[in-house]
């Protein structure tokens, strides 16, 4: 019996897409894991966007939602669509990953039986500046960053965290 990797469908929110798309498509095309498929749910401003995936990803696959009906709503289209998909990776229109991501998600969601993991989130420009890592409450319900604005990478966030808010611009489900 083959053992197979499970699946996993990528869904890109896109809404009047910018020039991040491609870049997106593109490190979603270069990950190192097999059994990773990609649905873009264009929403709302829908103009090039098919022929805008199909340069960079030919076997993606494009939903066009002809209104804006938000972040949320779009994801659970995407996720209305699929059948079969073990995980769902869901995903803002400008972020880049690095190619072993959607591995080390798959990973990380087995080894700790979490229902939701996400990266940490590092300046698109710099990659050395966190933005984000999650948030955690203290006892009386205040949420507080776990880094400080404009804090720099040191591998001081690597390790895996339960948050109580995580950043939502890539989420494993």
């Amino acid at each position: 019996m083959e053992n197979r990797a499970p699946a996993v469908v990528a869904v890109v929110v896109t809404t009047g897409p910018g020039p991040g798309l491609e870049a997106t498509l593109a490190s979603l095309a270069a990950q190192d894991y097999a059994e990773l498929s990609v649905l873009v749910v264009a929403n709302g401003d829908t103009t090039g966007v098919s022929e805008r995936v199909a340069s960079v990803d030919p076997g993606a696959f494009v939903r066009v939602l002809e209104e804006n009906r938000g972040f949320g709503a779009a994801c659970n289209e995407g996720a209305r669509l699929v059948e079969g998909a073990a995980f769902f990776l869901f995903c803002h229109d400008d972020v880049r990953l690095h190619d072993d991501v959607v591995s080390r998600l798959v990973e990380s969601a087995y080894r700790t039986n979490a229902g939701v993991v996400t990266p940490k989130a590092v300046a698109y420009d710099d990659e050395m500046v966190l933005l984000h890592v999650g948030q955690n409450a203290d006892r009386f319900g205040v949420v507080r960053d776990r880094i400080e604005r404009g804090e720099v990478d040191h591998g001081q966030q690597d390790l895996e965290r339960d948050v109580f808010v995580a950043p939502g611009g890539v989420t494993l489900v």
